[in-house]
């Protein structure tokens, strides 16, 4: 169940316990002393709230290090603010299809959740949402997961929604029936391979408001026009490599760093 805060110190002496079991060197004997009054089987032997801890340190004061009591009171402020982590971040795996696309990583702090993948049904054109219903709740989508729909041959077009923020790494890695790929201004992260080998693709159109292109995001395409956007600082490398039909490419002034093989092979270039 849940621990009261105020009163149950039993999370304190938890906190000690991962301490000790995680820690390269030994701790001192007073840990295992102050850990043992924390989870003493019977409630009523253990110290009976977290202001009594700090009173009986203060009370000996004279006796344990002032270390001893700071680390016992840093061990506090951690039991309670893992607490409040608890309460306000809550992160359900839980996963649900809608029309065939499959969601989950629902944040019940921020109402957020990710769409993770095709469901069990091979579509042509996959329909992201802006927006799904779980547990009686609307969450925003807001990022495509990691390699969500990584070699579905059969994928001929890709909505993405206004309101993604972000496109995870390989998420749609050797698609190479995806014709024109649309990554709204919303997207401000793409990962690595987002977009790899994606073969068939003849238009590529970027989001205003990305930093850098990531390494290998979009090699092996058919585009024949670039333009990366204003306001990106840096190209990764390969990131459009074996894309032979390119003959045209607009970079802007705020580009700082180009890495090396972002148009290697990209035979047509004038």
């Amino acid at each position: 169940g849940k621990l009261d805060v105020a009163t149950d110190v039993f999370g304190v002496g938890k906190i000690i316990e991962y301490i000790e079991k995680n820690s390269e060197k030994k701790l001192p004997s007073i840990y295992g002393k102050i850990k043992g009054k924390c989870l003493m089987e019977k409630q009523a032997h253990r110290w009976q709230s977290i202001d009594e801890i700090l009173v009986k340190l203060n009370k000996r004061s004279n006796v344990w290090p002032k270390w001893v009591i700071a680390i016992c009171s840093i061990c506090v402020v951690g039991f309670i603010s893992w607490q409040l982590i608890e309460k306000n971040t809550q992160i359900s795996h839980t996963v649900i299809d809608v029309n065939n696309i499959k969601y989950s990583n629902f944040n019940s702090r921020d109402y957020t959740c990710h769409a993770i993948g095709q469901g069990p049904i091979k579509l042509a054109n996959v329909y992201i949402r802006e927006s799904v219903d779980y547990d009686g709740e609307e969450y925003q989508v807001t990022a495509i997961a990691n390699a969500a729909f990584k070699s579905l041959s059969h994928l001929k077009s890709v909505h993405i929604p206004h309101g993604i923020t972000q496109i995870g790494k390989s998420a749609f890695l050797k698609c190479d029936s995806i014709l024109v790929i649309n990554i709204p201004n919303s997207v401000t992260e793409v990962g690595e391979n987002a977009f790899y080998s994606c073969r068939g693709v003849r238009e590529l159109n970027l989001s205003h408001n990305l930093k850098e292109i990531p390494t290998s995001g979009f090699v092996s395409t058919q585009i024949s026009r670039l333009t990366i956007p204003e306001g990106v600082e840096n190209i990764r490398m390969d990131a459009f490599a074996h894309s032979a039909n390119i003959k045209n490419v607009k970079i802007p002034s705020s580009v700082k760093h180009i890495e090396r093989g972002v148009f290697y092979n990209c035979v047509g270039l004038e």
